[in-house]
């Protein structure tokens, strides 16, 4: 249902703009719904992709690429990249004409499709594991290494070697955390004490870090920096305890869990090791 809404979705989009630029603005989401609905298939049955699910797929990303390298053609020149990278706001309209044109050739070309594959592989292996990763899942790995690289030389040459960084940041942070989702499913949803505090450690010194940038960046406030770096790790802190209760709560037979009468400190007992 959410795939078919997601679909409606673009084609309301094409009905509003129309022309090349409804089908511009509309394939992105037809892309990401053909690859949804290929993809969870093939996970969902612990399967590999056939023939024909690997024709449509290569398909769908060879005209997806076709059109958005066309419309880049057709829209922007080579020209409006003269300026190289830039770290200040813009304000002519050659450096606007630069911002479009990196932003589209980021969000559009290279965004979606680097998404899309690593997403899969993600899902992939999750459900089976590095045993499961067969010569189209390689295949869709390396695909989603190369425009990772390609977003990150982008966003150094095209936009700011601030973001560049930044973004640098994110990926690491994204391996980070991909990483001890895994030890926490391993573990049987617990995690060992030296991780929570290394956890709590990053979390610190995100927010510090947030703060001290932002004093040396002209264009984000000390008080902005800190806010949202707060903002996201509250939300992240609140996504996992109401994950940790949902969890529990379904688990309460197996691993019963207790609440002290002030509500802290929580006790939730450990079968594998006997123990709260």
């Amino acid at each position: 249902m959410a795939t078919i809404a997601w679909i409606g979705m673009a084609v309301s989009l094409f009905v509003q703009y129309k022309g090349i630029i409804g089908l511009v603005y509309t394939f992105p989401f037809v892309y990401v719904g053909i690859t949804i609905i290929i993809g969870s298939s093939v996970i969902y049955q612990s399967r590999t992709f056939n023939k024909i699910e690997l024709a449509v797929w290569g398909t769908v990303n060879i005209l997806y690429l076709v059109l958005g390298i066309g419309y880049f053609i057709y829209e922007f020149e080579l020209k409006d990249f003269n300026l190289g990278n830039m770290c200040k706001v813009p304000v002519t309209q050659a450096e606007l004409d630069q911002v479009s044109a990196a932003n589209f050739f980021f969000a559009y070309i290279l965004l979606a499709p680097t998404l899309a594959h690593g997403v899969v592989c993600t899902l992939r292996f999750l459900d089976i594991g590095k045993e499961g990763f067969d010569g189209a899942f390689k295949g869709m790995f390396g695909i989603f290494c190369f425009g990772l690289f390609m977003m990150i030389i982008s966003t150094f040459l095209l936009v700011c070697w601030k973001d560049g960084l930044a973004f640098i940041g994110v990926v690491f942070l994204a391996v980070y955390a991909a990483f001890q989702v895994t030890l926490y499913f391993k573990n049987d949803g617990f995690m060992d004490l030296v991780w929570k505090r290394v956890n709590i450690t990053i979390i610190v010194l995100g927010i510090l870090a947030a703060g001290v940038v932002s004093i040396f960046d002209d264009n984000t406030s000390t008080f902005a920096g800190i806010s949202y770096s707060m903002s996201v790790a509250l939300f992240l802190l609140w996504s996992f305890a109401l994950f940790h209760f949902i969890k529990d709560s379904n688990e309460s037979t197996q691993k019963p869990v207790y609440y002290a009468g002030a509500l802290f400190p929580v006790y939730k007992f450990n079968p594998r090791k006997n123990d709260v």
